[in-house]
């Protein structure tokens, strides 16, 4: 009987071990697949800030040509030393 408890004692101690073993993976696991996930995470994050930055930067472009534009637009249209003497002539 004494070989039997000593059999049933190391069975439960090898399988307490094995269990350990297996929590242990399964924990180193699931903190591998967090950083994982939170790299992935970041990764996103900045390719999407880098885009917003992106479409920023070219709407600013075509504001700044708009702008130029309209200014030369309404540049045309100020009178002129010219057409102020030709106006006085006419009057």
């Amino acid at each position: 009987m004494s070989d039997t408890i000593t059999e049933t004692s190391e069975t439960e101690t090898r399988e307490a071990e094995a269990s350990e073993t297996r929590e242990e993976r399964v924990a180193e696991a699931a903190e591998k697949l967090v950083h994982g996930l939170f790299g992935v995470g970041k990764l996103w994050a900045a390719h999407g800030l880098n885009v917003g930055r992106s479409a920023l930067e070219t709407t600013a472009t075509t504001l700044r040509t708009t702008a130029t534009l309209l200014g030369d637009i309404a540049q045309r249209f100020e009178p002129s030393e010219r057409d102020e003497t030709e106006d006085r002539n006419a009057a």
